[in-house]
């Protein structure tokens, strides 16, 4: 959600661009456009558009299906709400959002009541209550508000609902279906729901209404799952570039928490930032430690009451508290131009996730960090959480594989020392980049390293070969274990696991530490080797390596 402030100030950051995209004759010959115009700037207080926000609403009150892909903090949701009270479209009635949070659809509803906008959020599981009730009546009546946001799992399972629907559509009442969020829908993205699925129904079931898809993140691959999934295969596809010019990415070996606090002090002192845990005790433990450290700092996670979120959420929107310590359930819909960090204390599961994370950050134009924190490890513990999700049935294998195919993306992305990670990261998106326009905007171009091709075939073989032999006689190895044995560590862990009598062992030895520590990530991220969980008799689960595939390993050795 974006307000008028953010959007005044990011209108006046891109000025040139949004000319160059509303001044088409066409769009301004359309009968809708006088409407539009003045719509704009009565309720949402704008004086020009951004890009590709005429062209959706235009397309959208013509009756047409659309598709948005439009970068974090690009003003996706004037796509809808503007129309929405508009009289012209050549449909009538109640716009239907479908959103995945409740958190942003209470700041959606109340920032449309500030401007005047009369909507209403249809969340509620039981259909008795009197949140439910009132809601229910107040759209049989005929002081309907023009926008009704509803959860993908309302429309799915509520039969008041489809009732609801129905009656609309019966008498022509129906102006348009909105999907927000709408990479939840494709498998292929970060976020996938499957109660999204469902909403490919809509085409079938109120032929007529057409149905626009917005999304701040979405590769090309599941763009076309996006479109086919909802069977608006016509639709206008809009989209932009994916590059924010004002973000500076860098990746940094994983830090302690009060490092973190040390850097924050130095280079962020008082500005407001996020910080991304895999976990809810992470995120706890986080905001603790930064307390201690002399930052305000609160938590945010899945496990709290709403009312708990919502309070802590509005703390640091209001610059109570300085910095957001929070699992990815702290997502769409924030609402804070001046974030001036987005830190990820653990690697992100996707490319596409981390954009849109990270997207976070600097939605007024300024200049803002995006730091990534890396250790293998905790890329073993997503693999484990993709195999064995908890408190839900396991994923299809289609799914787990993708997921795992995306977790490998980041993997890679964090190990590349020399290629400009703008590079990397809009080439996820499709989208080709040219290094020497990043402008230092990150670490690898800041700070180039001098690089030169090593043929690491040999060391590669000795690594898959020890790792096999080693777990063939039932011994345990871990990732430590085998970089050490593979520079030649004489250690007594090591000798007392007998590890120093295979072969192979010190392969690595006249390699710089740091060089055999890649060579195990590309091996882990090539699925050459891969991690097994082991349970010990305390309970508690040990990562070991296994050789993925024995067969390569023969076939090397002739």
């Amino acid at each position: 959600m974006t307000t008028v402030t953010e959007e005044r100030s990011l209108t006046q950051a891109t000025t040139s661009s949004v000319e160059s995209a509303t001044d088409d004759p066409d769009l301004k010959k359309t009968p809708f456009y006088p409407e539009i115009v003045q719509k704009l700037h009565r309720f949402f207080r704008l004086q020009t558009f951004r890009t590709n926000q005429l062209q959706a609403i235009t397309a959208t009150m013509e009756g047409k299906d659309v598709f948005v892909l439009m970068p974090t903090g690009g003003g996706k949701s004037l796509c809808y709400q503007l129309p929405a009270i508009c009289e012209g479209g050549s449909t009538k009635g109640v716009t239907i959002i479908v959103s995945p949070l409740l958190a942003l659809m209470e700041d959606q509803v109340e920032n449309l009541t500030r401007r005047g906008i009369e909507a209403l959020q249809w969340t509620s599981a039981d259909a008795r209550d009197t949140p439910s009730l009132d809601v229910n009546r107040r759209m049989y009546s005929n002081n309907r508000p023009r926008l009704l946001y509803v959860t993908p799992e309302k429309m799915h399972n509520s039969g008041q609902a489809k009732s609801l629907l129905a009656y609309l559509h019966g008498r022509g009442l129906l102006a348009r279906f909105v999907i927000d969020e709408a990479h939840c829908i494709s498998s292929w993205g970060h976020d996938f729901r499957s109660a999204y699925l469902a909403l490919g129904q809509l085409r079938q079931t109120y032929p007529g209404v057409p149905i626009m898809a917005l999304t701040a993140t979405a590769t090309p691959r599941a763009a076309d799952d996006i479109v086919k999934n909802l069977r608006i295969e016509r639709c206008v596809r809009l989209t932009q570039s994916f590059n924010r010019t004002n973000l500076h990415y860098s990746v940094v070996p994983k830090q302690k928490m009060a490092t973190i606090a040390k850097w924050i002090h130095e280079t962020h002192a008082g500005e407001s930032g996020i910080i991304y845990t895999l976990s809810k005790k992470a995120a706890e433990a986080g905001a603790e430690q930064l307390r201690k450290e002399g930052i305000a700092a609160e938590h945010y996670h899945a496990g709290m009451t709403d009312e708990d979120r919502k309070v802590v959420y509005m703390n640091w929107k209001s610059n109570r508290t300085q910095v957001m310590v929070a699992t990815i359930a702290f997502g769409m819909g924030i609402d804070k131009a001046d974030v001036r960090f987005v830190i990820h204390h653990s690697i992100p599961k996707s490319l596409d996730g981390y954009y849109q994370e990270t997207g976070r950050a600097g939605r007024d134009g300024q200049p803002s960090d995006c730091v990534l924190h890396y250790q293998y490890k905790d890329a073993n513990t997503i693999y484990k959480m993709i195999r064995e999700p908890k408190d839900q049935p396991p994923l299809p294998p289609a799914v787990v594989r993708r997921q795992e195919e995306a977790l490998r993306a980041v993997i890679l992305y964090c190990n590349d020392i020399s290629q400009c990670r703008r590079v990397h990261i809009l080439r996820f998106f499709g989208e080709t980049f040219e290094q020497k326009t990043c402008k230092k905007m990150c670490d690898n171009c800041a700070n180039p390293t001098p690089l030169e091709d090593q043929d690491m075939t040999a060391e590669a073989r000795h690594f898959l070969m020890f790792v096999q032999a080693v777990t063939r006689d039932r011994v345990d190895i871990t990732q430590d274990m085998a970089l050490a044995a593979m520079r030649g560590a004489n250690t007594k862990a090591l000798q007392d696991k007998g590890l120093t009598q295979y072969q192979g062992f010190a392969a690595c030895i006249a390699q710089p530490k740091e060089l055999v520590e890649l060579l195990l990530a590309r091996l882990l991220c090539d699925q050459m080797l891969d991690e097994v969980n082991i349970q010990n008799n305390s309970g508690f689960s040990n990562a070991y390596l296994r050789v993925s595939s024995p067969t390569w390993v023969v076939v090397q050795r002739i």
